[in-house]
């Protein structure tokens, strides 16, 4: 953003990666993307990725965008949340991590 206000040549855009592609590539002469999370964003409990501190269960990268992880967990099957854990955590025990968070809610 204050690059954007020092130098009218540069445009800032809050979106996606899908977005990516509708620009037209002669309208582009450069790309800066953030790519990553930071020390900061994990070790901030109100951003939901802490496993150090209690705080809302949110992990979403743009917390304006999209549901929870709170919110997904109320609603997911038992499948749902086997494959995500499985699948993204690598978790070999992903089954039954699912059915004592199903059990939790309940």
């Amino acid at each position: 953003q204050a690059l954007a206000a020092q130098d009218a040549r540069v445009t800032v855009r809050h979106e996606g990666f899908a977005a990516l592609a509708g620009l037209p590539p002669a309208s582009l002469d450069g790309i800066l993307l953030d790519l990553g999370v930071s020390s900061p964003q994990l070790d901030d409990a109100a951003r939901g990725f802490s496993f150090r501190h209690d705080g809302p269960l949110d992990m979403r990268m743009d917390p304006t965008r999209g549901i929870s992880a709170a919110e997904w967990l109320a609603t997911a099957t038992v499948a749902e949340m086997t494959e995500v854990i499985r699948d993204y955590g690598e978790e070999r025990f992903a089954a039954q991590i699912a059915k004592a968070i199903d059990r939790r809610r309940q």
